[in-house]
């Protein structure tokens, strides 16, 4: 919510235990902003959605009921987004070069073995950086939130 700014909505969210037999052990992440108006989000902040919660389900619901489901999938780039930078630390847009005008951009490509990061499990996609293309997992791109905040447009 804080990434979209919504958090200025009422609501509530947590992750829960799914409660359908068919799912198994599953956990899912639930957010509930009543009273939102779904009809008013643009197609830039459900790519955000999608990279901060790739292959999420949406569930816009209208009294009581599911007017519009949406699957959100992994996003082809990560860019322009609050705590996201590069590890390289060489990268032109590594937070500790103080570059300010460049910001963090990854583009996702096919998984693939490589030295710069060793021991790393085959998973599908990799984020490659547009400027060094050093690889990184997805879970890697983000930071802990610290001081490296971008402006959304």
């Amino acid at each position: 919510r804080h990434i979209l700014g919504w958090s200025k909505y009422i609501g509530s969210e947590g992750v829960y235990e799914s409660t359908s037999q068919r799912d198994g052990h599953v956990v899912k992440g639930i957010m509930s902003l009543p009273n939102f108006d779904f009809t008013q989000v643009s197609v830039p902040e459900m790519k955000v959605l999608a990279s901060v919660a790739p292959g999420c389900t949406i569930n816009a619901i209208k009294g009581s009921k599911v007017i519009n489901k949406y699957r959100l999938l992994v996003p082809e780039r990560i860019y322009n987004l609050p705590n996201i930078c590069c590890r390289n630390h060489l990268c032109v847009s590594a937070p500790a070069n103080r570059q300010r005008d460049v910001i963090a951009y990854f583009e996702r490509a096919p998984f693939y073995e490589t030295s710069a990061l060793p021991g790393c499990q085959a998973a599908e996609y990799l984020f490659v950086c547009k400027y060094c293309k050093w690889p990184h997992r997805y879970e890697d791109i983000w930071t802990d939130g610290g001081e490296h905040h971008f402006k959304m447009t």
